[in-house]
């Protein structure tokens, strides 16, 4: 994240505005998939296999393995709004790709051993969780 320097000293307002905003943004976007992480690990079925995944074209938030079925999880957290709208036709695309990425290039045996793939999505709205299975 690149913040942006005040040019003149009238603008020192307008940059501590929009440089806190941003990083607020940016905390609350890692504490909630902080709160994610804890919520995947209570469930003794689900082996974490990344987290922030980086892939050429696209990255995947969490990617773990439940039972046989191999789970590509995207984060969404909004202070305000419907985080699902930021999960719209582009992101997914990019999510697939990503996700096409890691299987094709994943050395893990479990990979091989996967007999389904799913795609799930964590929205987090202030202190509110919803997870929504096979979203896409």
């Amino acid at each position: 994240m690149k913040l942006r320097s005040p040019k003149r000293m009238d603008d020192l307002a307008s940059f501590k505005k929009t440089n806190l905003v941003r990083l607020g943004s940016f905390a609350y976007g890692v504490a909630s998939e902080a709160r994610i992480l804890r919520f995947l690990e209570k469930d003794p079925e689900l082996k974490i296999l990344a987290q922030n995944y980086r892939a050429p074209r696209g990255e995947i938030d969490f990617i773990f393995m439940e039972a046989h079925e191999l789970v590509f999880l995207e984060v969404k957290a909004r202070l305000d709004g419907d985080p699902l709208d930021a999960v719209d036709g582009q992101k997914q695309s990019r999510i697939k790709l990503a996700a096409e990425f890691f299987i094709e290039t994943s050395p893990l045996p479990q990979i091989k051993k996967a007999t389904s793939i799913r795609f799930d999505v964590a929205l987090l709205r202030g202190e509110d969780l919803e997870y929504i299975r096979d979203v896409f």
